[in-house]
């Protein structure tokens, strides 16, 4: 089966001026992606970002990366 990610922004597409061209298809994209996943053609995957006690920014230092693999994970479903 086909896996999907949908960054934020996408999910808040249909809230925009549909009057401009672009935004109206890519409200219509995602409308019909999201009716995909209903009916199990492809699979929605997302990203979850686990809790921690300290800072990220102080745990990973100033000069590291912050998408680490000890506080993302991904999942299915």
């Amino acid at each position: 089966m086909v896996k999907v990610y949908l960054d934020i922004s996408a999910y808040n597409r249909p809230f925009d001026d549909q009057t401009q061209p672009k935004i109206f298809l890519e409200s219509q994209a995602i409308a019909i992606i999201l009716q995909m996943v209903e009916t199990q053609m492809v699979e929605l995957v997302s990203i979850r970002i686990r809790k921690q006690s300290q800072s990220l920014f102080h745990q990973a230092g100033s000069h590291e990366s912050l998408s680490s693999n000890s506080w993302i994970e991904t999942r299915s479903g």
